[in-house]
């Protein structure tokens, strides 16, 4: 779960600043920037990016709104006493692109693409589980017209889950549960080399059919994805964003130019040095994320696979300085891998409240464990890294400078684009590398 909940609301942020920033012009238009060639296939997706221009294409059964969570593609929805089976009566007002109602039938196909096999999707367990026999199938037990989820008519959808889950809802907001119409993707092919299907549908205006506020009416993934007010949205009236434009930009320094110009209204990303200029002029804003950054390390190979030596690497890193300094407060010391501040959580009772770290900065330590692990020389760090995030620069010349001072490694750094940086993390080719976790959802009792 990579995805960062508060960042559900940002379609209504977005369209409710709209009138006022563009309150001159007849056309309310939105300007953001994106990576290059965001995933936008629901059930295969699992990048931030790709997340953000979903929530404006599609639509499930329920949404984030600034209030919290409320019925979206559902009018109204209950469940059995034994909390077992959720019953959702779907609004008959909701619409596809094409004009053609949203009915059960495409959630049914949508939720069995999810954990089909066949689907690869990165989720298909993680998700699935919460329905009935959603792993059996993800793993090829039980065919998949035996997952928990059938159409009693067209616009009633029954799901069936594992066990009792009052959080349900928070689950079904999330992009993997959008419902989808099966002619968009039947002929989808697989790529070459991982075998696996690709998402090239997605990004074919001509096909692509959604159900969300805003229509796709352009599509170059590598440049630019432009779209427009839905009109056949239920819920039109209230969007306010006539046209809302992704500038697909690998250069994080590019897009902050283009933000400081005025050619871009709104950016996720930007380098962590320039925060204290960008608050000081009133250009940044900034909210706590559930999240966590962590270096992934390779423990199936090298020197890496002996605990002491990853151990050793840790006690190398000065996070403190590393958050505070050179990052210039934009991130938060990490002393366990799920952070505080979850909903409802106070000083006394927190998610991480008590929990214990090792997560503290001692070199000398570091060179004791390495040469009881035969490393007393050090060893050869590969670093592959996307040059799409400048903070991972910063990040990993500091570990580069540590590690090669404190454990006598040599540390090769190597900067790639995005599509090439996730092949190498697929395949295991590193050493070390960055990954990070966000909630994808809030459960609660």
């Amino acid at each position: 779960m990579r995805k960062l909940v508060s960042l559900l609301l940002v379609l209504a942020m977005v369209f409710g600043f709209a009138a006022m920033a563009n309150a001159e012009e007849a056309k309310n238009a939105i300007t953001l920037t994106v990576s290059p060639s965001p995933c936008l296939d629901p059930q295969r997706n699992q990048g931030l990016e790709g997340h953000y221009v979903q929530i404006v294409m599609f639509e499930g059964l329920y949404r984030y709104s600034p209030t919290g969570i409320e019925l979206a593609g559902a009018d109204s929805a209950e469940t059995t006493e034994d909390g077992l089976t959720w019953t959702f009566h779907l609004r008959e007002d909701a619409k596809w692109t094409d004009g053609k109602s949203v009915t059960a039938d495409d959630y049914v196909y949508s939720f069995r693409r999810l954990v089909d096999p066949k689907t690869a999707a990165p989720y298909a367990i993680d998700y699935g589980q919460f329905l009935k026999n959603g792993t059996a199938v993800a793993n090829g037990d039980v065919p998949v017209e035996e997952l928990g989820v059938k159409a009693i008519d067209d616009y009633t959808l029954e799901v069936q889950v594992e066990s009792p889950c009052a959080y349900l809802p928070a689950i079904l907001c999330y992009t993997t549960f959008y419902p989808l119409r099966p002619e968009c993707i039947d002929d989808e092919t697989l790529d070459d080399l991982s075998g696996k299907p690709t998402a090239d549908w997605a990004w074919d205006v001509d096909k692509i059919i959604t159900n969300g506020p805003m229509k796709m009416v352009y599509c170059d993934e590598t440049q630019k994805i432009v779209f427009e007010k839905n009109d056949l949205y239920w819920d039109a009236a209230n969007i306010e964003c006539d046209e809302l434009t992704y500038l697909c930009m690998e250069d994080k320094n590019t897009s902050l130019a283009l933000y400081k110009s005025g050619e871009a209204d709104l950016i996720w990303n930007f380098p962590s040095e320039e925060l204290p200029g960008l608050l000081a002029e009133g250009l940044a804003h900034t909210t706590p994320a559930l999240g966590t950054g962590f270096l992934l390390v390779n423990c199936e190979e090298g020197p890496t696979t002996d605990p002491r030596v990853r151990r050793a690497l840790s006690l190398c890193i000065d996070r403190e300085f590393l958050a505070d300094v050179l990052l210039a407060g934009a991130k938060v010391n990490a002393t366990t891998y799920i952070g505080g501040g979850f909903p409802g959580a106070t000083e006394d009772a927190d998610f991480k409240a008590g929990s214990d770290t090792l997560l503290y900065y001692d070199p000398d330590e570091a060179r004791e464990l390495m040469a009881e692990a035969g490393y007393a020389d050090g060893f050869v760090i590969e670093i592959p890294y996307t040059n799409a995030v400048p903070d991972y620069q910063i990040v990993f010349e500091y570990l580069q400078a540590m590690w090669e001072e404190e454990l006598g490694c040599t540390v090769v750094l190597s900067p790639m684009d995005s599509g090439a940086w996730g092949t190498a993390r697929e395949n295991c080719d590193f050493t070390v590398t960055v990954q990070n976790w966000y909630a994808d959802y809030l459960g609660s009792e």
